[in-house]
């Protein structure tokens, strides 16, 4: 009985610690944009020193259900604050502070006027390069913002193109609004776990080079991917620097 005891012990001792995020960075200011269609939209931003560093802007999953601009954690956003890039966290329609009903975050366009309005804002300061990064239905709005940039093969705005952009679990929901096809040949980062690796082939298969694929295992969907993952936190945050 006493070693069964201690073997139970020793077992719960080495359990491993549930996953805590990092705190979000200090110095972010909380602000309220509007965009085209009359929706209110709250983002955590963090200015730049200067008008020509590099923006990033993080877009969370389904804005249904309890997801929401703090998904994505400080182990992500701090090494892109250090590096002095202004970077834009918004909650999406439907979602945490902001207004708008969440489903047209995906199944309509008007996700991409949510980035549209946290971009213009940051503009008012300047910046240099735009990189999108997505996570699950959040690669919604990524690939309807670029299509419909200026470079995009649905191109049909004149808001600021993307310079790169990442997704985290590309899934069926991505091509919702817009063909794979319409994504303009940008440098890119796909991150996925094993289960996802069929939602990812036909991006493979559609690469021309600037594309780059991670696959982790074991790895869970869009932000979850931090806890099950840690490393794919540094290697997002170092390939979104590396573009600058």
């Amino acid at each position: 009985m006493l070693y069964t005891l201690l073997v139970l012990a020793c077992a719960k001792d080495t359990e491993i610690a549930e996953y805590t995020p990092d705190p979000k960075p200090e110095g972010g200011e909380v602000v309220t944009v509007t965009t085209r269609d009359s929706v209110d939209i709250v983002a955590d931003y963090y200015a730049a020193s200067s008008a020509d560093r590099p923006l990033a802007v993080f877009v969370h999953m389904d804005p249904r259900g309890d997801n929401h601009r703090g998904d994505w954690p400080g182990e992500v956003l701090q090494p892109l604050v250090d590096a002095d890039w202004a970077v834009m966290v918004p909650d999406r329609r439907g979602a945490g502070d902001s207004g708008g009903v969440a489903e047209d975050a995906f199944q309509t366009v008007a996700g991409a006027y949510d980035i549209e309005a946290v971009v213009l804002k940051a503009q008012e300061d300047g910046f240099g390069a735009l990189v999108l990064i997505g996570a699950s239905n959040g690669t919604t709005s990524v690939l309807d913002y670029s299509a419909l940039s200026p470079l995009g093969g649905a191109a049909s705005e004149t808001w600021p193109a993307p310079d790169a952009f990442v997704m985290l679990s590309a899934v069926g929901p991505t091509t919702n609004n817009h063909a794979l096809e319409d994504m303009p040949m940008l440098p890119g980062w796909f991150g996925f776990p094993a289960s996802e690796a069929d939602d990812n082939a036909p991006w493979q298969a559609a690469d021309e080079g600037d594309w780059s694929f991670t696959e982790y295992d074991p790895g869970g969907h869009g932000t979850r991917m931090f806890g099950d993952a840690p490393q794919a936190a540094a290697e997002l945050s170092a390939w979104v620097i590396s573009q600058e």
